[in-house]
């Protein structure tokens, strides 16, 4: 037995535990979300983030992007419409976490979970971390529709129509 712990921060947890936090790092630096994010945007984003073929979809038919080919849309299929888009519970361990560490805060309004960052990332140093800012920022116009709207435009764009 080791008399030490070598911990992989590679490994898909603090993977996801990172990313959650600077999603709603650079969500609450917007003008838009200065007051919180809603958890459900957060959610949005971190999907999103971590499937960037929907995410291509979602700014082609948004009209952000022009749309590429991609080997992986015709190898990989998302569960977009079997409701996965909807799942906040991953999200949602996420940012107790970050919560229970002093990262962030929330409070509830208008029966909504609301996230603030208080405490922000390294961002200038990763270059991870520099796609996810980029990526967010080609989003944010977009953030200010209701989940459902941004919900449809992924179900619409996945659908083919």
């Amino acid at each position: 037995m080791n008399n030490f712990t070598v911990v992989d921060f590679r490994d898909e947890f603090y993977v996801k535990l990172f990313r959650g936090w600077v999603v709603i790092s650079l969500l609450s630096k917007n003008a838009k979300f200065r007051t919180g994010v809603s958890i459900g945007k957060a959610a949005f984003v971190d999907f999103l983030l971590c499937n960037p073929n929907v995410q291509q979809r979602f700014l082609t038919s948004s009209g952000r992007t022009q749309q590429i080919l991609n080997i992986d849309d015709f190898l990989y299929q998302d569960n977009i419409e079997f409701g996965s888009l909807q799942d906040l519970t991953d999200f949602s361990k996420t940012c107790s976490l970050l919560i229970q560490s002093e990262y962030a805060s929330f409070e509830r309004r208008d029966g909504e979970v609301i996230l603030q960052c208080l405490k922000f990332p390294p961002i200038d140093e990763i270059g991870l971390v520099q796609r996810w800012k980029l990526e967010v920022e080609q989003l944010l116009p977009l953030m200010g529709k209701s989940l459902n709207v941004l919900h449809n435009i992924i179900l619409k764009a996945s659908n083919g129509n």
